[in-house]
């Protein structure tokens, strides 16, 4: 979902012939209490989709295991208004790479959208 390029990325949404391509993207990143989170958003035509790979500790118990949560996906907005989820079947084909969109773009504070929090439902 994203390739590398002059401070840009590419979101193609489809099979061998995307039905939509975005070019450009910009990159939020957030560490959590035992985890983190990356976001690349793309905006088309009043849309925004955001890749994301987030990483959320369950388990605070002292001695143990952290037991992570890890999940991988585009959220699609309209304005601010949560449209739909799609999470990734394939757990080794992530859909950011975040060492090298942390290289690529000026990293953002502050993630662009929370519904990524859904993935944990």
């Amino acid at each position: 979902m994203c390739s590398p390029g002059e401070f840009s990325a590419t979101y193609r949404y489809g099979g061998s012939t995307p039905e939509l391509t975005i070019n450009g993207g910009e990159y939020a990143y957030q560490m959590y209490s035992g985890g983190g989170e990356g976001q690349l958003a793309f905006s088309n035509n009043g849309y925004r989709y955001v890749v994301f790979s987030r990483m959320v500790r369950t388990n605070f118990t002292s001695g143990e295991p952290n037991d992570p949560a890890i999940s991988d996906g585009v959220v699609v907005l309209r304005g601010d208004q949560f449209v739909a989820l799609q999470l990734c079947d394939d757990p080794k084909g992530l859909p950011l790479n975040q060492s090298l969109a942390g290289a690529v773009f000026e990293i953002q504070q502050e993630l662009f959208t929370g519904e990524t929090i859904r993935a944990d439902d």
